[in-house]
């Protein structure tokens, strides 16, 4: 009995678990056809062989879905306002499926806020979402034209303030093609090492807009980024993967077969060594007569 709880142990604990999805979204609060990224590659599975994450798949709350993709990312426009629930499911090499959701609102477009072009950087987000130093990062921008007029052209300064105090610029983005009023645009930076572990705070500021601007409190945005320490990508990945449902019964299985082989041994202890059987009694008939 102990033999085999413990063979169902071992064999409970060698089985493989689920990956973990996470999901992320750069802006959970979008204005109608503001492309919003989100983002699953914070998942992650049981191991590096073929519990590694494989798959992806994003529902987006609006009936627009992706099929099975190798990209941990995707982008998606809302063509009306309202609550949506976003989904990804993660797939490993072993056929696992876990899933994670992030809730949606999406905004009506408001009216324009005057004649003039009206800039603003309304989210940003990095890829990867989650980086080690010496990574290679790219940052994207969102802009939203809050005015009434096109913007022909913009600059996009962004700035890197790390944890040590130290302010290092990552560059300039040129807004390209002009941007009619309520439109936006994803602008993307050039790539760049994550130096420094520790939380980051991005700043982005739009600048140059031509036409001149009337508003500029709103140029501005601040993200945080945690830089996580080097090392492999799966180094502080949960060995567990989470719960394994075959896991689970083996281990109920195992701890029955303990519980029986426990209850057995207890009864034995309980019922101590047997005594002898009593001797049989002499026969009391007489003895038949001889010869017959």
């Amino acid at each position: 009995m102990w033999a085999i709880a413990l063979s169902l142990l071992s064999v409970a604990t060698a089985l493989p678990g689920p990956p973990v999805a996470v999901l992320l979204a750069d802006d959970v609060s979008p204005f109608v056809g503001e492309p919003v990224r989100f983002d699953a590659s914070a998942s992650h599975g049981h191991d590096a062989g073929k519990g590694r994450v494989v798959a992806y798949r994003f529902s987006f709350g609006d009936g627009a879905q992706t099929d099975w993709q190798s990209s941990a990312v995707a982008d998606h426009a809302y063509g009306s306002a309202g609550g949506m629930e976003a989904l990804v499911q993660v797939r490993d090499g072993r056929g696992f499926v876990d899933e994670a959701s992030v809730e949606i609102l999406v905004r009506d477009v408001p009216p324009p806020t005057g004649d003039a072009p009206d800039l603003e950087p309304i989210a940003a987000s990095v890829d990867p979402a989650r980086p080690r130093v010496d990574d290679a990062v790219t940052l994207a921008v969102t802009i939203l034209n809050r005015g009434g007029r096109n913007a022909t052209a913009a600059l996009v300064a962004l700035e890197d303030h790390r944890p040590s105090g130290a302010v290092v610029s990552l560059g300039e983005v040129s807004l390209g093609d002009a941007l009619g009023p309520g439109a936006t645009r994803i602008l993307f930076s050039g790539r760049f090492l994550a130096v420094e572990e520790g939380e980051h705070t991005i700043q982005v500021v739009v600048r140059d807009v031509a036409p001149a601007e009337t508003i500029v409190s709103n140029n501005g945005l601040a993200i945080i980024v945690d830089v996580r320490p080097p090392g492999p990508d799966g180094e502080d990945v949960d060995p567990t993967g989470g719960p394994n449902p075959v896991t689970v019964g083996l281990a109920f299985a195992a701890v029955l077969a303990l519980g029986g082989a426990a209850a057995a041994m207890n009864r034995s202890k309980k019922a101590g060594p047997r005594d002898p059987p009593p001797p049989t009694p002499p026969s009391r008939e007489p003895p038949p007569a001889w010869p017959p």
